[in-house]
């Protein structure tokens, strides 16, 4: 099939491509319905209001959320190394503000409660899944997780961006914000997908900016790829009929 030999640069395999992606993450169970995105940021509610909830993780704007030191642990080596160093213990007239209910802060900063809500809702268990509506509430919960080494959380991302109705609509953009987290398989199916789209938009897609000049110069050596497949083809067709 010489429509499956133009394949992406950085792959072994053709279109329509199968990656096989390895899993790090803890699995965990997850409910089958769903929360709109649109309804992040909203005051925190179960679990993480728990009374049993040992530390307090305060967003860049203000909103506390009263989680479990363990479940962080296992999300993030990060957090993990975060968690164990010791910390000094002393008495200062600020002391109050430095814990809240008994538990210790954590200031998040350049964390904002929806990204922060986002990515404790995706490692939380029996957690309802969210309904991505917003690729710019994806892009801030692939910067999180990529900050804290989640890459359970970076997986996940992965298949939401695959969804067909972020694909079908804005496929370059798609392949901008996969090629910037090296998350190849959602690359290759935005790749796939952008033959159905002008290769230069008459407005240039959101997060283009972010995606290296390589990256760019991979998907359109690829387009250039298909379109020679593709009037081989038809060369070949029209010897064929005639």
């Amino acid at each position: 099939d010489k429509y499956n030999s133009a394949q992406l640069p950085f792959t072994n395999v053709g279109i329509p491509s199968q990656v096989a992606y390895s899993s790090s993450s803890l699995s965990v169970s997850r409910m089958t319905t769903e929360t709109s995105d649109s309804q992040l940021a909203t005051p925190p509610t179960h679990p993480f209001t728990r009374d049993d909830a040992d530390i307090v993780l305060r967003s860049s704007d203000g909103v506390d959320f009263h989680v479990h030191r363990m479940v962080l642990i296992l999300a993030s080596p990060t957090l993990q190394s975060l968690f164990t160093v010791p910390q000094p213990t002393y008495t200062t007239p600020d002391s109050s503000e430095m814990t809240k209910d008994g538990k210790p802060i954590v200031d998040m900063h350049g964390e904002d409660a929806q990204t922060l809500e986002a990515v404790l809702r995706e490692w939380y268990p029996s957690m309802q899944s969210i309904a991505y509506q917003d690729l710019s509430i994806v892009v801030k919960v692939l910067v999180m997780s990529t900050k804290f080494d989640m890459k359970g959380i970076a997986e996940r991302m992965e298949s939401v961006l695959q969804k067909k109705s972020f694909l079908t609509k804005d496929p370059l953009r798609i392949y901008a914000i996969a090629s910037r987290f090296g998350l190849r398989q959602a690359a290759e199916a935005a790749a796939n997908e952008s033959l159905l789209h002008p290769a230069i938009p008459a407005k240039c897609p959101e997060d283009y900016e972010t995606m290296s000049a390589a990256d760019h110069h991979k998907l359109l050596a690829y387009r250039a790829r298909c379109t020679r497949v593709l009037d081989d083809i038809l060369i070949g067709w029209k010897w064929y009929t005639s």
